[in-house]
């Protein structure tokens, strides 16, 4: 019998909560999250079959700027499941806090790992290409998704901060007054869904194909 300790007795509570006749065996921190805590755990489903899931918990800063972040991901997660493609699979959300003191949502594992190495850079970032365009070809009128903010926005609310320290050996203060100047842009395309954090950190693979694209 595994030995839990008070944290992991709330993932017993979890699998109960998501699967009814399961059982918790394990668990485990994944590392390399900045913006989520994130936990890998293993059990036994109602089937009798193992299987891994991933629990995201948001940190501080980003339940500061959207309580509802958890929700939105979620959300976010079936709609691109649904346009088929390559992002983990959600299974539940929580945002009772009964269990956990913040939200948190069940995702599916996904095998692979992250690549600053590609033995074929071509092939790689032909795949990396091709999925970022799937991502901004997704039909989501902005009715459809009222939980993400668009991006003008933010940069807006950063070009206002006279306060924001700026790096002069990236010519940070240049590029801010260079915008300030013309801002707003005229926007000349369609409004299209961005990741927002595109790079080989949050994309898994396996031998040689994109198995996900994370975060």
């Amino acid at each position: 019998m595994p030995n839990f300790n008070e944290d992991d007795k709330r993932f017993e509570q979890l699998v109960c909560r998501i699967e009814p006749n399961g059982k918790l065996l394990s668990v485990r921190e994944m590392t390399g999250g900045v913006s989520a805590r994130v936990t890998a755990i293993e059990m036994v489903l109602g089937s009798g079959q193992i299987a891994t899931r991933i629990v995201r918990r948001h940190g501080e800063a980003d339940l500061k700027r959207n309580p509802g972040i958890a929700a939105a991901e979620f959300k976010l997660l079936q709609m691109l499941r649904s346009e088929g493609l390559s992002v983990p699979e959600p299974y539940d959300l929580d945002e009772s806090c009964g269990i956990f003191p913040q939200p948190y949502l069940v995702i599916g594992y996904v095998e692979g790992e992250i690549d600053l190495n590609p033995a074929n850079l071509e092939i790689y970032l032909f795949q990396m290409a091709a999925n970022l365009a799937a991502i901004h070809h997704v039909d989501c009128p902005s009715q459809c998704l009222p939980f993400l903010t668009r991006q003008e926005k933010l940069a807006a609310e950063m070009l206002d901060q006279d306060s924001v320290q700026t790096s002069d050996s990236l010519n940070e203060s240049r590029i801010r007054e260079t915008l300030t100047a013309v801002w707003p842009l005229k926007q000349t395309n369609q409004t299209a869904l961005l990741h927002g954090d595109y790079w080989p950190g949050n994309i898994l693979w396996e031998d040689g194909r994109l198995a996900a694209i994370i975060d």
